[in-house]
């Protein structure tokens, strides 16, 4: 491997590190009390060190959130994809359950993206991204649901808000409050997502 390609290397590997010690410190901290001096304290390296792949925190913050907004979508998109020859009910089950999986698998990134929202003070990044292409794969879903009679004629948009109200509760409870006695995680997750389900389904 050549110096160039080398170098290029280890540029990929330090702004992952700066990007993963942010994420954890603006979830943390919040990010208005994060600095650049702090990010670059937690990896261990030099401010200055930071100012080459990065000019400032709101680019940092740009780029994490990018990330964080990408995995969320290819989350619930795959999941959608991979369930859509099953029968209705089964395929709206994991891709809900995909959406708590994300917010337990990504807890820094899911209290930045749903909880502080950061992007909505900060306005770094704007509605047009995957974390609001991630809700049109529920409208999508639910609009499938209405068409076969399994859900309640209603309005798409508001079903689906509602829907995401529901699991945007039991996520962020699972994040935040994680000391309750709890039942067993699995256990809760799937009754709550079948108690959505049954909320929206027709009634025969």
């Amino acid at each position: 491997m050549g110096i160039k390609d080398r170098r290029k290397r280890e540029g990929v590997i330090i702004r992952k590190k700066i990007i993963e010690a942010a994420t954890e410190l603006f979830a943390q901290a919040g990010y208005e009390n994060v600095s650049m001096r702090k990010i670059a304290a937690k990896i261990e390296y030099s401010p200055p060190t930071l100012y080459i792949y990065f000019k400032n925190k709101r680019e940092i913050l740009f780029e994490l959130l990018k990330q964080g907004y990408a995995l969320f979508y290819e989350a619930i998109k795959s999941t959608y994809d991979q369930n859509k020859d099953k029968d209705f009910r089964n395929k709206m089950l994991e891709t809900l359950r995909s959406y708590v999986k994300f917010g337990d698998e990504n807890k820094e990134y899911y209290k930045l993206m749903f909880i502080h929202n950061i992007d909505e003070t900060e306005q770094v990044i704007g509605r047009d991204n995957d974390r609001y292409r991630g809700f049109e794969v529920l409208v999508m879903l639910v609009k499938e649901g209405i068409a076969d009679g399994v859900i309640n004629r209603s309005d798409p948009i508001l079903l689906s808000q509602s829907i995401w109200a529901g699991l945007h509760g039991i996520t962020a409870l699972l994040n935040t409050f994680d000391k309750f006695p709890w039942v067993e995680k699995e256990r809760i997750i799937d009754f709550h997502l079948n108690m959505i389900i049954n909320g929206v389904s027709n009634k025969k």
